[in-house]
């Protein structure tokens, strides 16, 4: 595509390619069966209310819940959908909403699509949940058109916060459109501090939309709530370190004896090692003397004999005496033998 100003680009052709080559401060634009039509310009309100209600949903939303809200994604819409009587139409069609709700397609899902349709955020086949406009000056396209292209294409719901700034607020409304056997049915409602009549809301009012508040308010509110939650959770938390001390601690303490046991064990076998070290050395010293006792006599059997028997006379001699002593006896004195020149 050319260069051009922001203002000229609005109602001229373009193509898909050349879509996603527009520049953001060149403005926010849909492209309506090739046509490019420039998003009115909105006021900080209409952009906070958007953005108040993303930030809500992502922060607030389960963990199981997959879902996404984002601002100004681009969302393509079926030629089926434009309300074109021409349904062969192969003209693109890609509607920014301000803020959507939905599952991100996957890199699969995303490569299955045309190859012109992969840089959509979300390309047919793949519709949000819920979409979310915010009239500005001219309010027939958001409140008329935009939801039952939205629906045909297989939207979940459309809200629609009518601001009616053209009356200064006076038949302010909020409508609710969704697809039932068919046909759309339209809630609306005035502008209220009553909760959206929707699960995805999270309690948001049409009137917080309406008169969103500051950032600097969320803020302070986010942090009222995390020090309420602190309030609750801290002695909770208190409680569950002292319980895991108590646990730790009796875990060194089975720890410590079973320790004690290990060492006294090791010690038994020390004890029972240095025994057997001192049997071990006693059986080796005998076995030394008894070769030093062969090696003198040269005859090992003889030797062990004489050993034996000599130890034994010297046992049965000192039994002898030991039981003469005894019984009180004596043996006679031995007789001096006379010498032969007596």
């Amino acid at each position: 595509m050319e260069d051009f100003d922001a203002s000229s680009l609005h109602l001229r052709p373009c193509s898909l390619e050349d879509y996603f080559n527009i520049a953001a401060e060149d403005g926010v634009y849909d492209l309506i069966e090739g046509i490019l039509v420039m998003k009115e310009m909105a006021d900080q309100e209409h952009d906070r209310g958007a953005a108040f209600w993303a930030m809500t949903f992502n922060n607030e939303k389960p963990e199981k819940d997959k879902r996404v809200a984002m601002l100004n994604p681009s969302v393509e819409i079926s030629s089926d959908s434009t309300g074109n009587s021409n349904k062969g139409s192969k003209k693109p069609t890609v509607l920014r909403p301000d803020m959507a709700i939905i599952k991100l397609p996957s890199d699969k899902q995303r490569r299955a699509a045309p190859k012109e349709s992969q840089d959509i955020m979300f390309p047919k086949g793949y519709p949000p949940d819920l979409t979310l406009e915010s009239t500005s000056c001219n309010p027939t396209k958001d409140l008329n058109t935009k939801p039952k292209m939205y629906l045909d294409s297989g939207a979940g719901s459309v809200h629609t916060l009518h601001r009616d700034k053209r009356g200064n607020g006076r038949n302010a409304c909020y409508k609710i459109q969704k697809k039932e056997n068919g046909q759309i049915v339209t809630e609306t409602t005035p502008i209220s501090n009553d909760p959206i009549n929707d699960r995805d809301a999270r309690k948001i009012t049409s009137k917080q939309l309406m008169h969103p508040p500051s950032p600097d308010h969320n803020v302070r509110q986010n942090k009222a709530k995390q020090r309420a939650k602190t309030r609750v959770l801290r002695p909770k938390l208190n409680q569950a370190e002292n319980r895991a001390d108590g646990a730790e601690n009796r875990a060194n303490a089975e720890k410590n004896r079973a320790d004690g046991a290990e060492n006294r064990a090791n010690a038994e076998k020390n004890r029972a090692n240095a025994e057997k070290n001192r049997a071990d050395a006693a059986e080796k010293r005998a076995r030394e003397l008894q070769k030093q006792l062969e090696a003198l006599t040269g005859n090992p059997t003889e030797s062990s004999a004489k050993y034996q028997s000599s130890l034994s006379a010297s046992c049965g001699s000192r039994k002898g005496s030991a039981s003469a002593s005894s019984s009180g006896t004596s043996s006679p004195p031995r007789q001096r033998q006379k010498r032969p020149n007596e």
